[in-house]
């Protein structure tokens, strides 16, 4: 894709890969490529070039005043501007000159370290484990039947977290920190409405089966605090053993959500003993805004 102003362009225009045409800044092109994706706004494949404050392209941050890192209006985050880069004494938004606004908070997010109400759906009854279907995933849909929920989700739609590249275990995508917002936000989603949801996990790398990076599935059916950590946790279904004993163990079987990393992890899963990594999360009830295929 060509920005405006390249080569057989201007600035009102952007250069299409799909179709390999020019198109307005306000035109959207009805032939997407197999796999690819793009934004509807400002056409950015698999990347999007709006503005994180205003959402739109072009950004109209400069005409609001709006700053772009404490999105207050006026800025508040030094003694010039970071819209204009001059002295508030200067700016147009500050000076005497007139044109400011009353600043206003932006709504505050909720800290991901602050407690969230306890869920518990693990139920000993409902658990399927390895002796009873020799497939990971299968034991997770069997799980998900008994607890009335027949939709166990598609790998044409999961909030992708990890993948792997060159043997390592990495985050996917270029806003980690907001796919697992959304990943955590749907986790949470399902435990509130009493539905359990399935979960990949990465154990060892370089095994090469589904996307990749995804080793195994289990089923996350709980939610917990964990104030020596200081961390939120949520609990699952171990359907790599046969035993209930193990498998519904809440004490145990336990990802860890540390958002400064960003990661959803169990330091020792039941599988090999080793390090679980949630890598994907796929969600049952219908709502399937911000995910992505899983390959």
């Amino acid at each position: 894709m060509t920005r405006a102003g390249e080569s057989g362009g201007n600035n009102n225009s952007y250069f299409c890969s799909w179709c390999n045409k020019y198109h307005g800044l306000d035109e959207d092109c009805d032939k997407p490529a197999p796999g690819v994706t793009a934004c509807p706004k400002c056409h950015g494949l698999n990347i999007c070039y709006c503005c994180p404050v205003c959402h739109n392209y072009p950004c109209d941050c400069f005409a609001s005043q709006t700053c772009i890192i404490c999105s207050r209006n006026p800025c508040i985050c030094a003694d010039w501007c970071l819209i204009c880069m001059k002295p508030f004494s200067e700016c147009p938004g500050h000076g005497t000159g007139g044109g400011g606004t009353t600043p206003t908070d932006p709504e505050p997010e909720t800290d991901p370290y602050s407690p969230k109400t306890p869920v518990s759906l693990m139920d000993v009854d409902k658990f399927v484990g390895y002796g009873q279907i020799k497939n990971c995933y299968l034991a997770c849909v069997a799980i998900l039947k008994k607890h009335g929920i027949d939709y166990p989700g598609s790998p044409d739609y999961v909030f992708k977290l990890k993948i792997e590249v060159n043997g390592q275990l990495v985050n996917y995508g270029n806003d980690p920190a907001g796919n697992y917002r959304n990943a955590v936000d749907c986790i949470d989603r399902h435990l509130d409405a009493g539905r359990p949801i399935i979960v990949g996990v990465n154990h060892t790398i370089d095994r090469n089966i589904n996307e990749g990076a995804t080793d195994h599935f289990v089923v996350i059916a709980g939610r917990g605090y964990d104030s020596a950590k200081g961390m939120n946790y949520y609990t699952y279904y171990e359907v790599g053993t046969s035993h209930s004993s193990i498998g519904c163990n809440e004490m145990d079987n336990r990802f860890y959500y540390d958002p400064s990393v960003p990661t959803l992890y169990d330091e020792k899963g039941v599988v090999r003993k080793e390090r679980y990594d949630i890598t994907q999360v796929r969600p049952n009830d219908g709502n399937n805004e911000n995910t992505v295929p899983q390959k």
